[in-house]
Parts: C-alpha cells; structure tokens; sequence
C-alpha cells in the first residue's frame, strides 16, 4: 500500500488548515497581554487552536489509509502554504530564497509521490 486517494487529499486538507490555523494564531496575537484572561477571550487563537485540533483529526485519519513515507511530506507541504498566507494576509516579501524553499519543498513531494507510484 502506497497511499489511498482519500489519504492524500485529507493530508493536503490538513496541510492547508495548519497554516490557516497560523495565520489566525499570528492574528490572535497582536491583542495578547499575556494575561491569561486576553488570551481566554481571543477568538482568533480559539480558532486557530480548534484547526489545529481539525489537522490532529485528519492526520490520524489519513495515516490509516496510506504509507507515512508518502503521506507525511504531502503534509509538509504546510510550509508552501503558509509562504503563500504570510504573504497574501500580512503582505510579507517574497524573495528568491523563499521562491526557491517553495519550489524545493514541491520538487521534494513530487518525487516521493512519484518515487511511490502515484
């Protein structure tokens, strides 16, 4: 067994919510007082924690439906994403260094996905 269609798109799901949920994290962030009531009354770090727990759900569930060899770097793909949400959501710079990460980390996946047969 390699990976089922269904384990690959749940880890590409989940790979996708964990750097959503940074994003909102990040944005919880600039209210924090670090008092413990600040951080009880943020929505944003609420959120961002419940999709964290959502991506805790999915990887479980997606790693009964495939090889971790596979499915792991799918999930590593987080980091494409959240390249992509710093810089749509808080304008953050793209330089050649990032575009090159981003392009390794696709590059990298693609080979073990197809290095597996799928």
């Amino acid at each position: 067994m390699t990976a089922e269609l269904s384990s690959i798109i749940i880890m590409l799901a989940t790979a996708i919510l964990i750097a959503l949920a940074a994003v909102f994290i990040k944005i919880g962030m600039y209210n924090v007082t670090y008092s413990l009531s600040s951080l009880i009354k943020n929505k944003n770090l609420w959120f961002g924690s419940f999709l964290l727990v959502l991506v805790a759900i999915g990887t479980i569930i997606a790693y009964k439906g495939g090889n971790l060899s596979v499915l792991y770097p799918i999930g590593a793909t987080s980091y494409v994403w959240s390249v992509l949400f710093g810089h749509i959501f808080f304008k953050e710079k793209l330089n050649v260094r990032k575009i090159l990460g981003v392009l390794i980390i696709v590059l990298g996946v693609t080979l073990i996905s197809v290095g597996a047969g799928l």
